[in-house]
């Protein structure tokens, strides 16, 4: 088991029903109101980068489990965190609310130097 990934099982079923209601979402948008298309017709000029739902629907055809677990593993690869006790806390106490947050996520440390 991944130790970034604590209770996580990858279920081929699950992930088959949430891509399946992802893509229903996106036909439904297709068939809405004309005011909401202009409206998001707006935001795709006027946002940049800005994603079309046509290309979350390609998007999403192509992607399998496999991928989302991939990224997934990869996601707080390069994560950096700085952490802010402020108030009557004695620096042993900022540490045990540090690593009481961190504790699943498992963060390396590389430094508590400011304590």
């Amino acid at each position: 088991e991944d130790k970034h990934q604590k209770g996580f099982s990858p279920d081929a079923a699950r992930f088959a029903n949430i891509k399946e209601e992802l893509a229903q979402t996106y036909i439904n948008f297709m068939f809405g109101q004309p005011h909401e298309h202009a409206t998001y017709a707006i935001s795709l000029l006027l946002e940049s980068p800005h994603w079309a739902v046509e290309d979350y629907m390609a998007n999403l055809k192509t992607i399998d489990m496999q991928e989302v677990i991939t990224w997934s593993r990869g996601v707080f690869k390069d994560l950096a965190l700085e952490c802010l006790v402020h108030g009557n806390v004695v620096p042993s106490q900022s540490l045990a609310i540090i690593d009481a947050l961190t504790k699943d996520i498992q963060f390396q440390s590389t430094s508590t130097a400011d304590l």
